[in-house]
């Protein structure tokens, strides 16, 4: 824990659903008052993670349109197989927003009266106490910062020598410094203009002109090797196989789809539809709502083509195909199966009525579902609700389809007793609030 002279300024543009929870596990990880800083809204849930809210509207971002006017050359290359070289510059360069954003916090440090700041980005989680021994070393030093190496060859048209193909930087996404050296730091730069057009710095990155920077005031700095840093997860570029999250999850929260951020199935569907990655496969779903889940299927499997059934909207596009009907209606069921072709992924999100569930999965288990393919029916719980309760106007019944289903667990044995399997059923797995059924391959 940090001494209540200093605080924690976090740094953020949270603009999709997937960042504003990196910035959520983000504040969580963090051990003393915080100051958060952005410049895009966050929700009642973000800010009682943090103690202040810095929050400015603009986003002084540089387009690409922009880079000639202030001489930025901003690329990305690469030599394709015939060894041709490339440049593709970038979109934005927003260097100079991420320098307000830092700038605004370190003046409302200022104004609370604290006298040790410790900077830290939104996509990094801290899983040890990093900031109370930085605490303790700015007794000592004006800034503790965290160096780390720019290959310049990123930027082959500058033309530098090879012995110089290095450029030193200090992430600006963990720094810890005293507040009168950090407030000569954020002075530094009056407007946007002159941040692009200074000659401290050979690039525009803000972590090259950081280094530039501090290094040109007479500022005692504890220089630390980044890699040195313990505890620290910066999600953004790990891979996502090394997160606590998963792929599923991360897309899910990327579209606000409550098939992740409500029911956590993404601690179920990889492990079940991992088979079908890469493949060129049909998925059906029932019930789309605001198609937030049309989007992660498309992502989740770029090669799929996507059918659905919804009682209240119907879209047709080059991306998805969904009907207009209600799945307790066997007609409008009837008229899907003959439109579409065979699917290997079936899910039932739809009306979350036990007797609406099972008729659908007999009637679609046996007549679209690919041999080989999996069928899930979501939402079980109202099978746990009292029958003359009511979700979506429908009430939920008497019928309990977990009870139902585990009549069908006979159906899987049946080469060892006589029972006949007509439907075909491999497998049935019970898991949170949901029921998947895998069917044979013949």
């Amino acid at each position: 824990m940090i001494s209540e002279n200093s605080v924690i300024i976090v740094l953020a543009h949270a603009n999709n659903e997937w960042r504003k929870h990196l910035l959520k596990e983000c504040l969580k990880s963090l051990k003393g008052e915080v100051i958060l800083s952005t410049n895009y809204p966050v929700d009642f849930e973000t800010q009682k993670n943090c103690d202040w809210l810095v929050y400015i509207k603009k986003n002084e971002i540089l387009l690409k349109e922009d880079f000639s006017k202030y001489n930025v050359s901003y690329n990305t290359w690469y030599y394709d197989e015939n060894n041709n070289y490339h440049e593709i510059p970038f979109e934005f360069e927003h260097g100079y927003a991420a320098y307000t954003l830092i700038k605004n916090g370190v003046k409302f440090a200022k104004e609370l009266g604290k006298t040790k700041i410790h900077l830290i980005n939104y996509d990094y989680i801290l899983h040890e106490d990093v900031f109370s021994e930085n605490n303790k070393e700015l007794n000592d030093s004006d800034f503790i910062c965290y160096s780390r190496d720019l290959i310049c060859d990123t930027y082959p048209n500058n033309n530098f020598e090879t012995s110089n193909n290095f450029e030193a930087r200090y992430c600006t996404g963990l720094i810890s410094g005293r507040i009168d050296p950090f407030i000569k730091y954020v002075n530094h730069y009056n407007n946007i203009s002159e941040y692009y057009t200074s000659n401290d710095a050979k690039f525009p990155i803000l972590e090259n002109k950081t280094h530039k920077i501090l290094n040109s005031f007479d500022f005692s700095i504890n220089e630390k090797d980044f890699k040195s840093i313990k505890g620290l997860t910066d999600l953004e570029s790990i891979s996502s196989n090394k997160l606590k999250t998963n792929r599923f999850e991360e897309i899910g929260l990327k579209y606000g789809c409550d098939k992740v951020s409500r029911h956590k199935y993404h601690e179920l569907y990889p492990n079940i539809f991992d088979k079908f990655k890469n493949e060129d496969i049909n998925l059906f779903e029932i019930g789309v709502d605001q198609g937030k889940s049309l989007k992660v299927w498309k992502e989740f499997y770029p090669n799929c083509c996507v059918f659905g059934l919804d009682i209240q909207s119907e879209i047709f596009n080059e991306d998805v195909k969904i009907f207009k009907g209600d799945q307790s209606n066997i007609n409008d069921l009837i008229i899907v199966v003959n439109q579409i072709p065979k699917c290997d992924i079936i899910i039932d999100d739809g009306s979350h009525v036990p007797e609406h569930q099972l008729k659908t999965f007999y009637y679609l288990f046996e007549n679209l579902l690919k041999d080989g393919g999996t069928y899930v029916i979501e939402d079980v719980e109202c099978s746990y609700w009292k029958p003359l309760d009511k979700i979506y106007g429908y009430e939920t019944g008497y019928l309990n389809l977990i009870d139902y289903f585990t009549k069908l667990n006979h159906m899987v044995n049946s080469d060892y007793n006589s029972i006949d399997n007509s439907l075909k059923i491999k497998q049935i797995t019970y898991s949170t609030n949901s029921i998947t059924i895998e069917k044979k391959i013949n």
